[in-house]
């Protein structure tokens, strides 16, 4: 019996140290060469390490501007200012 509640006191101090990461984007629409800021930020990692790797575009219609780092005791974000240089539907690039 004191195996099930050890084997339930694991699991709970498991899920309560979750990392979570989340992106956003501050719009839905614009128009050629607006700024799009693109954010990804990661939550809960403790400890751990986190790297964001190098954001590479192959798309001639689609620019970084600039990107920016934010990190304090609560969560680490990197951010991008986006531009696009076409008209039509676009998607953020795979990260």
């Amino acid at each position: 019996m004191y195996r099930f509640f050890l084997f339930l006191f694991f699991v709970a101090l498991n899920f309560s140290n979750g990392i979570s990461v989340s992106s956003k984007v501050d719009t839905t629409s614009g128009n050629i060469g607006n700024i799009f800021n693109w954010s990804v930020r990661v939550e809960n990692h403790g400890k751990s390490e986190v790297i964001f790797p190098e954001l590479k575009i192959n798309n001639e219609s689609m620019s970084i501007r600039k990107e920016y780092y934010n990190e304090n005791e609560f969560f680490i974000e990197k951010k991008f200012e986006i531009i696009f240089w076409d008209t039509g539907s676009f998607a953020t690039p795979n990260y």
